[in-house]
């Protein structure tokens, strides 16, 4: 199966509720559908249970080149009032992947918590979205191919998670207390989170919605989604700017 594009003004998975249909919005996202009860059965094992092609709530960008060196990872904080007030961010200039390098963050709070908690004018974060939009297509342009994944859970998987990391010393460094009151503005969240995906999956850098409740469909579905970009990107290791056969002549020599 692969993730549809729904037409616009049709029934979609509303991500109020994790599943269902809603038709409130139209958006541009691209959905996966929930994982089926026959793959939930087998325990995560069956293929066929996971989308077959395609691709911080995290986004992805890679640069192609001749070769790839290095693929690194960088999680934003929750933006504060100061960084609000910035019309381009640089902590998003400073995240751009260079030739060769697959670069992974999270960029929803860039938008969602600023809305929820309205640290701006509802005024200044419509600009936002634009903005986020001519930061991603000037990307696209410039051969950086952007993969934006919204992982959706419920209200009870977040909670039970929570649960999880207080009953478990090891990963209480997991645990953010702030986290507890932030989820009695779970409607709020959802509203923001849904605005974002409509306003900013756009043709060059289209958001895709995942179920998140089950890590074996949420890691599948997301791997399958990468693998299918970086095929198309091709990837190839550098070339020797070296004479092979030179280099193996003086080996044996010596």
């Amino acid at each position: 199966m692969r993730p549809c594009r729904r037409r616009q003004g049709s029934a979609r998975p509303c991500v109020h509720s994790g599943g269902g249909a809603c038709d409130s919005r139209p958006t541009k996202a691209r959905f996966f559908p929930p994982p089926t009860d026959g793959a939930i059965a087998a325990g995560g094992r069956s293929r066929s249970a996971c989308p077959r092609a395609v691709s911080p709530d995290a986004g992805a960008g890679a640069r192609g080149g001749s070769g790839w060196a290095e693929c690194r990872a960088r999680a934003f904080p929750n933006p504060g009032c100061r960084a609000c007030s910035r019309r381009n961010s640089p902590r998003q200039r400073q995240s751009v992947p260079v030739t060769d390098q697959v670069d992974l963050r999270s960029q929803l709070p860039a938008v969602g918590r600023i809305r929820v908690r309205e640290l701006v004018p509802r005024n200044r974060v419509r600009a936002r979205y634009a903005q986020i939009n001519r930061f991603e297509k000037a990307l696209a342009d410039d051969g950086v191919t952007v993969v934006k994944v919204f992982l959706h859970i419920s209200y009870e998987e977040q909670r039970a998670r929570l649960l999880e990391r207080l009953d478990n010393p090891d990963e209480h460094w997991k645990f953010n207390v702030g986290d507890i009151e932030e989820r009695s503005a779970w409607p709020a969240y959802q509203e923001a989170y849904e605005v974002a995906l409509e306003r900013c999956s756009t043709d060059a850098a289209p958001w895709y919605v995942v179920p998140a409740d089950r890590k074996w469909y949420r890691s599948r579905a997301i791997s399958t989604l990468l693998r299918g970009h970086l095929q198309d990107i091709d990837p190839q290791y550098p070339k020797g700017d070296f004479d092979v056969e030179e280099c193996r002549r003086r080996l044996l020599e010596g």
